[in-house]
């Protein structure tokens, strides 16, 4: 049996830290299930999320492989959300500090962005220039007032 070397996971100081303890922990608890599954011959099985009671705080691992369609549905719903609700980046980032079932900050950003560019291709925004009939502009003479003819 190996000797372990790691400091206990309440001792950790930052965030960082406890985040990829979890992380390792989620990767042992994956690979060590797969071969108790198979020795009780429990066939296309697989735990998908574990909760851990760690001191006063409850920690969430998911253990599923999510696919790419329903990754960007979840990092969809989140933009929608956070638009809706007016959240912005920096109070974003402080829920995902805390809470690490959410996605973190930079893949949500980044998935923001994609929607932009999609939305930009789809529907193109131009500047024009609207020139005022001359009835406005007669209208707007004869009672004094600015000469500007144009909207941008």
């Amino acid at each position: 049996m190996p000797i372990n070397r790691k400091n206990s996971f309440t001792t950790l100081t930052s965030r960082s830290q406890q985040n990829k303890r979890i992380k390792l922990l989620a990767k042992d608890i994956e690979k060590e299930s797969k071969i108790i599954l198979k020795q009780q011959n429990f066939d296309n099985t697989k735990i998908r999320y574990i909760e851990l009671e760690i001191g006063d705080e409850i920690v969430g691992i998911d253990l599923s492989e999510v696919n790419l369609d329903f990754t960007r549905v979840r990092q969809n719903a989140v933009v929608c959300a956070c638009d809706e609700a007016l959240i912005l980046r920096d109070g974003y980032r402080h829920l995902a500090a805390i809470s690490p079932n959410l996605k973190r900050e930079y893949q949500i950003s980044n998935r923001r962005n994609e929607i932009s560019k999609y939305m930009e291709t789809i529907i193109p925004i131009y500047d024009c220039k609207i020139e005022l009939d001359n009835i406005q502009n007669n209208s707007n003479n004869s009672s004094n007032s600015s000469n500007n003819n144009s909207i941008y």
